[in-house]
């Protein structure tokens, strides 16, 4: 967390991702005698919302290519690379200071 400047992830939430934890209630266990935090990651404000929402709009779908075309013995992988989209656009909007 040294490199990224922060403590704990609830800072790097605030601070890259522009969301944080709230909690709702304390919701019942119904398998156990114990209750339930409910809680939700919101963005921090109307600007950090905003730029979530649209940039969610931005990208649908996938891109998929094939570099290689054949039979392939070891296991592949595809990435979904939507969450990544959205880290980018928010890291580009939080550096040219357009939300804090």
């Amino acid at each position: 967390m040294d490199y990224m400047h922060v403590d704990n992830i609830e800072d790097f939430n605030r601070k890259y991702r522009g969301i944080e934890k709230v909690s709702h209630a304390n919701l019942k266990n119904p398998d156990r005698p114990a209750y339930l935090a409910d809680t939700s990651l919101n963005p921090i404000n109307d600007k950090a919302d905003s730029v979530q929402r649209y940039a969610s709009y931005a990208y649908h779908g996938g891109y998929n290519s094939c570099s290689e075309v054949g039979y392939f013995p070891q296991e592949t992988y595809d990435y979904d690379l939507k969450m990544l989209i959205l880290l980018l656009c928010a890291l580009c909007l939080i550096l040219t200071g357009r939300i804090p």
